[in-house]
């Protein structure tokens, strides 16, 4: 997989040590780390883990949610 870039070609980098650097990365890796949080053999256990990813980080990058 390559790296996310925009329509301008434009891409992230988190390479500082600055405190913003740091917590961003610090929420990207929990919820990274929420991805292992499901029962793989429960589909019901998979859909819940996800809807709980997705609300985790529309939380705390203040996301619209986006209807139909």
């Amino acid at each position: 997989m390559s790296k996310y870039k925009n329509e301008d070609g434009i891409e992230l980098s988190f390479t500082g040590k600055d405190e913003f650097t740091k917590l961003v990365k610090e929420v990207v890796s929990k919820a990274v780390g929420m991805c292992d949080e499901y029962n793989s053999f429960d589909i019901k256990s998979s859909q819940i883990t996800l809807d709980k990813i997705k609300k985790f980080l529309k939380e705390n990058f203040d996301l619209e949610e986006k209807n139909g």
